[in-house]
């Protein structure tokens, strides 16, 4: 929202938050099979409320399609490749690049504009 942009200063996002941003995300694609082993279990654990039960070749299985389908969102963002307009991209792009499309996402009047009322995005 404006009121976070302005809170980061003079430059707004345009300094060292983004700074950081690329700076965050670089570790995180260096670090993306860890990262990676971390997540997927959640996937696959019983204890997990939002599994179901599903089966397959007699056993029982708990998983969770939107579970996984947002892990493989996770690892296609870690690679380079973004959505727009609910389509991927067919060609990853760079870590700045990745950033200033994150960027422009968050400040995006549109997607503010379907934000909860209570957090005045319009301010």
């Amino acid at each position: 929202t404006h009121n976070m942009v302005k809170a980061m200063g003079p430059l707004g996002a345009e300094g060292l938050f983004r700074k950081c941003c690329e700076i965050t995300l670089r570790v995180l694609q260096n670090q993306t099979p860890t990262l990676m082993s971390v997540l997927k279990p959640f996937v696959y654990d019983p204890l997990v409320s939002w599994s179901k039960i599903t089966k397959h070749d007699g056993t029982t299985e708990r998983t969770d399609p939107q579970a996984m389908n947002n892990v493989k969102h996770i690892e296609e963002r870690l690679k380079g490749y973004v959505r727009t307009h609910g389509k991927i991209c067919h060609l990853p792009i760079s870590i700045e690049g990745q950033v200033n499309h994150l960027i422009s996402e968050a400040t995006n009047k549109d997607n503010l504009a379907q934000m909860f009322i209570g957090w005045t995005a319009y301010m």
